[in-house]
């Protein structure tokens, strides 16, 4: 499963992608909200 995580705390966006690899998931890191909305809306599946 492919995982955008939108969040400006550094730490804990690593924390929970680091989590989420683990887990077998594929994760992306956006640092606010409009950056997010840009990866969720122009991202190739």
């Amino acid at each position: 499963m492919r995982i955008l995580i939108i969040e400006d705390d550094h730490d804990v966006s690593t924390f929970i992608a680091k989590v989420l690899i683990e887990a077998r998931h594929l994760a992306e890191i956006s640092s606010d909200g409009n950056e997010g909305l840009l990866q969720a809306t122009t991202a190739q599946c």
